[in-house]
């Protein structure tokens, strides 16, 4: 194998990784918005409130803390508004839920 095949394997590689992260980005978020959503449609004193609520949160950090590892990535230029919009949905319902953001 020589050297040029190599550096096109490895660039291929590291733009499947890319994609890879961040359709998990978006993976993060859409599943941390239906947490929110079922937190929201259940009693306010309820486990299931409650559990859901955490699950919204922890999906709302898990998204921040990874988002910088793929902000320069070229492919999520595509997603931003997609993703702005979904993240700003979910800061309102985490609000709703007493979240402090």
């Amino acid at each position: 194998m020589d050297s040029s095949h190599s550096v096109v394997q490895s660039s291929e590689l590291h733009r499947e990784w890319k994609r890879a992260g961040i359709a998990f980005l978006k993976t993060e978020l859409e599943t941390a918005l239906v947490f929110a959503e079922i937190a929201l449609q259940s009693a306010s004193d309820s486990q299931k409130r409650s559990r859901n609520r955490a699950n919204a949160r922890k999906g709302y950090d898990t998204f921040l803390h990874l988002r910088q590892y793929w902000s320069a990535a070229e492919p999520l230029a595509s997603c931003i508004p997609e993703m702005e919009q979904k993240l700003r949905r979910l800061q309102s319902a985490l609000r709703a839920l007493g979240e402090t953001l």
